[in-house]
């Protein structure tokens, strides 16, 4: 009889979308009794990861980065590239694994997975954040129609098709992989979730992260995260420009990424004094970050609409503030907010409806504090971390037939 413990072996380099994976579900496991191995790139880890989810059972099997920071797009190549031949030699080398579990980056590794089962007989699930490579496509990488595009495509889709289970985090989501050919039992919907420990509902005028702003008599509009070029900042920018007589308001956007130039030449441009731009903070501080603002703004290009779901969305749930999200009304964060009643969904490339919405939030604080005390309530349900690993436990743990 085979006495040693289910395994279940994570695959991703660390990037910061998948820090819950590793801080909720790792725990999780090993208090069930099960083995995790987790095979993580030493480079990624550095940039600031959290260690908290580290136990003395947890198998960390680091690749090697050559002593390279994850800055730049051919340092991140390099380290993607050592990865991969990193990371296939632990697993095809190393303990056998009842679940491969390949977390959405490095894109299309799950092919690998393919490769371990056949040798190894070991079964592969996917998770995606990310459906690649549309995703590329999509931020312009490779042309639609291109032979790289086609290619990339056939090969991702194979993976897809043939692994034994694919998380998707989005309805949207879905419905594409479920066109790409991959049977429908086979595709698991679990939505990302907040950390309902870490981050807690605090009134606005108990953060002194406001008052080292200066942000005290302000009605805060917060964006925070990658600024992105999935993301839409057009009208939002336009709200600003128009509203910049309003002393009471102010557009802070907290972050790096492609178009904040842009946001700071717009800003510029017309010396807007209501738009304000920080760095990304620490980590340890977002819990603060988040509850600093009074209203959060999230928004995604419609291109992207089924490909990504902007998970910032839990953390602010779990700081009990509403979201005005700006996006298609069938994505996965419009359909949510609306069934939800956690915040208001505005058109995209409609600066007007989005100026009516915010201004209804400032003439009723009993929305703002309705809706933010429902967004804390379902992330202490169904979008928290319990619900969470329930899910995917119960998958992975499913006999395979």
């Amino acid at each position: 009889m085979d006495n040693r413990p289910f395994t279940v072996r994570l695959f991703n380099t660390f990037v910061p979308a998948v820090t819950t994976f590793y801080k909720d579900l790792v725990p999780y496991w090993e208090a069930l009794g099960w083995r995790v191995e987790v095979v993580v790139s030493r480079a990624e880890y550095r940039a600031g990861r959290s260690k908290a989810w580290m136990s003395p059972e947890t198998q960390v099997r680091w690749t090697t980065s050559f002593g390279m920071d994850a800055q730049g797009r051919l340092s991140k190549l390099i380290i993607m590239l050592t990865y991969i031949v990193s990371a296939a030699f632990y697993s095809l080398f190393g303990a056998h694994a009842d679940r491969n579990l390949f977390i959405t980056h490095p894109p299309l590794f799950y092919l690998w997975g393919y490769i371990l089962r056949l040798l190894r007989k070991e079964p592969y699930y996917v998770v995606l954040m990310d459906l690649y490579p549309e995703v590329a496509i999509q931020d312009g990488l490779f042309a639609e129609g291109s032979f790289m595009a086609r290619f990339l495509s056939r090969v991702a889709h194979f993976g897809l098709k043939n692994a034994d289970g694919v998380f998707v985090i989005g309805r949207c989501m879905h419905e594409l992989v479920l066109e790409i050919g991959v049977e429908a039992e086979r595709i698991h919907f679990i939505p990302n979730w907040g950390d309902q420990d870490a981050i807690q509902r605090v009134p606005t005028e108990q953060i002194q992260f406001r008052e080292e702003q200066g942000w005290q008599e302000k009605f805060v509009v917060l964006y925070s995260g990658n600024i992105g070029t999935s993301h839409y900042f057009d009208d939002v920018l336009e709200v600003a420009r128009r509203l910049q007589e309003r002393s009471d308001l102010l557009f802070v956007f907290i972050g790096h990424g492609h178009r904040r130039k842009e946001i700071e030449a717009y800003k510029d441009l017309h010396q807007l004094d209501n738009i304000e731009l920080l760095p990304f903070q620490p980590q340890d501080r977002l819990p603060v970050t988040l509850s600093a603002g009074d209203l959060h703004f999230v928004s995604l290009r419609e291109g992207f609409a089924g490909l990504v779901v902007p998970s910032k969305i839990y953390g602010i749930m779990a700081a009990g503030r509403p979201t005005l999200y700006q996006g298609v009304s069938w994505g996965e964060l419009a359909l949510m907010i609306d069934e939800e009643a956690c915040g208001c969904v505005a058109p995209l490339a409609d600066p007007d409806q989005l100026q009516s919405l915010l201004l209804a939030y400032l003439r009723d604080a009993d929305m703002l504090r309705r809706q933010g005390e429902k967004a804390r309530r379902l992330i202490e349900g169904r979008y928290g971390t319990i619900h969470a690993c329930e899910s995917y436990t119960a998958v992975l743990a499913r006999q395979l037939s």
